[in-house]
């Protein structure tokens, strides 16, 4: 199967972002063009042979397809010489060598999200088009007619009971693909070539037997002004984290190399913890390593791996570790095209896009870092809570094997930090729907499993994995709380590890403050306090009255206002000393 592409178009109504390219090259909210964002999802689709018929601006299309990430693709460039005089039916036609095989047509500014491709190659249906009957008719786009489960008519100016919100991207056979493309031909040759290539479709549609399927539950709009930019960028985001691509393996060599070809990555940089450094070397030999970094990593270690990263000329980021690792993988793809002479740091100077994709290859159970947009870095002893989207791994593998040997304390401390995500999340001011639901998902995980994890159950360990994970999902989207507001200067004033700490706190508020604490059939105090007592984890700490002033001053107000009550963060200290 082939894919076709109508890239023609000026983009007017862009305005001023329109001026210097075509609509195509328009950026979206981390910064990839709509032309770069349909490649890649074409590629991870396994679509490989693209025809891309151009207008103004050809050779910036062109420059995009000679990235060496798409060096197993195979891009034909029919230019559409009258570009501004026509409609893409003239685009089709002059595309018509080139359209011999099955093809999946679509339009340059379209957004999609990346499961939608997928799924309408594995249709079993030849010729699909795409249409909402839940959706109300748009007044200027287009609708499709729907008669007898078949597509006869797309227009604009129609809006009759069987007709339905429709997006120009179909999959077509080869053999309709035909009769489609001889009245294009037809219409042309008649110099009717400002229309649409619907006009022509319009009059051979019926038998052609191109079924409509419902993308009510994907994502897919096209942009044709500013204010559709920014509709599409919002809601595009949040549908680019719900689909994150997280596979859980019994070992992840494998995985981690089938997705490496997909990616055409010949030299990846990974960033992995020093105890498993010397086996990653033996297992990925091409690869470059990194591991000069701390616990507590310092912004002068992830420069030193950045430049390392771009003397060696890798082309992928793989992270094995644990948050902290994780946490430099992250800034290091959002820091490679930043500019080192700066003063600003690299992750406060405006992110710019590179096809650079992080794999994600955690080696605890805690945070759930493989799936937020936040890391963690200190700069001249300062902690920096870097936020942002482009932190988000592309890829995650779960390999529940990978934390057999992880040290007893540490699976109960990292645990005890998920938990209390999870606890957080639930009732934090900013959740939604979607938070609360991965909440949930992972403190039923957490009930059902902790006992196995510890008793190393694969099983068991494989599902306290994906908790954690919906644990990260979860405060990704909520953030956390007071027990985590109250936590970190603990961490550093008593050497207590992030998630023991968050513990204690969370021992202490709900003790001190009345909070909903019972979600749908588990009482998630009664499951903390059966965990941390199966742990044996102490709740309590001495503080002096020198350091209970050093906490009370240290307490992320932010973190503290996410907290649906107002609390007394002085008399919960003290009840931490108890």
């Amino acid at each position: 199967m082939k894919a076709l592409i109508f890239n023609s178009g000026i983009g007017k109504r862009m305005k001023e972002l329109t001026q210097n390219n075509p609509k195509s090259m328009v950026h979206l909210y981390n910064d990839e063009t709509i032309f770069e964002r349909q490649i890649r999802l074409l590629q991870e689709a396994g679509i490989t042979e693209v025809v891309i018929t151009t207008g103004p601006y050809p050779e910036m299309l062109k420059n995009i397809c000679n990235k060496s990430c798409y060096r197993n693709m195979h891009f034909v460039f029919p230019h559409n010489e009258i570009f501004d005089a026509s409609n893409y039916i003239y685009s089709m036609y002059k595309a018509r060598e080139y359209l011999d095989d099955d093809i999946l047509m679509m339009h340059g500014d379209l957004v999609f999200d990346r499961t939608l491709i997928p799924n309408l190659l594995k249709n079993k249906e030849p010729n699909t088009c795409l249409i909402n009957k839940f959706k109300p008719l748009p007044e200027k786009d287009f609708k499709g007619r729907i008669i007898d489960n078949e597509l006869r008519e797309v227009g604009i100016n129609i809006f009759d009971s069987d007709c339905y919100a429709f997006q120009p991207l179909y999959k077509l056979s080869k053999k309709v693909i035909k009769v489609w493309l001889d009245n294009v031909i037809r219409f042309v040759e008649n110099k009717n070539i400002n229309v649409y290539a619907e006009n022509a479709f319009n009059e051979v549609s019926k038998g052609l037997g191109i079924r409509p399927v419902s993308y009510h539950n994907h994502f897919i709009d096209e942009v044709d002004n500013k204010d559709d930019l920014t509709r599409v960028n919002k809601e595009i985001e949040m549908w680019d984290y719900k689909t994150q691509i997280i596979k859980t393996s019994t070992e992840y060599l494998l995985p981690l190399k089938t997705r490496l070809k997909k990616l055409n990555s010949v030299k990846p940089f990974i960033v992995v913890d020093r105890f498993l450094s010397e086996e990653i070397k033996k297992k990925v030999p091409n690869a470059v390593i990194f591991s000069n970094f701390t616990s507590n990593p310092k912004y002068e270690e992830m420069l030193e791996g950045l430049k390392l990263f771009k003397e060696s000329g890798c082309d992928s980021i793989i992270s094995i570790g644990g948050g902290s690792c994780i946490d430099v993988a992250k800034v290091i793809r959002l820091s490679i095209n930043a500019d080192l002479n700066s003063e600003t740091p690299t992750f406060k100077q405006p992110y710019k896009y590179t096809d650079i994709k992080h794999i994600c290859i955690p080696t605890t159970s805690g945070t759930g870092s493989e799936s937020t947009k936040h890391a963690v870095l200190y700069l001249n002893g300062v902690k920096q809570s870097i936020a942002n989207p482009i932190n988000i791994p592309d890829y995650v593998i779960l390999c529940p094997k990978l934390i057999v040997s992880v040290p007893e304390y540490q699976k109960k401390v990292t645990i005890m930090d998920a938990l209390c995500q999870c606890i957080e999340s639930l009732w934090s001011r900013k959740a939604t729907k979607e938070s609360r639901k991965y909440a949930r998902s992972g403190l039923k995980l957490f009930k059902d499993n902790y006992k196995g994890y510890l008793e190393n159950d694969r099983e068991a360990i494989k599902n306290i994995q994906l908790a954690a994970n919906y644990s990260g999902k979860a405060i990704n989207i909520s953030e956390t709380t007071a027990a985590h507001a109250m936590s970190y200067k603990i961490t550093s004033l008593y050497n207590i590890p992030h998630g023991h700490a968050v513990a204690i706190c969370m021992n202490s508020i709900f003790n001190n403050c009345k909070t909903k604490t019972i979600f749908g059939d588990i009482d998630a105090k009664e499951l903390f306090y059966d965990i941390s007592s199966y742990f044996n984890l102490f709740t309590h700490i001495d503080i002096n009255a020198n350091e209970l002033q050093l906490l009370v001053k240290s307490v992320n107000p932010e973190r503290l206002k996410n907290f649906p009550y107002r609390i007394n963060v002085k008399e919960c200290y003290k009840f931490c000393s108890r």
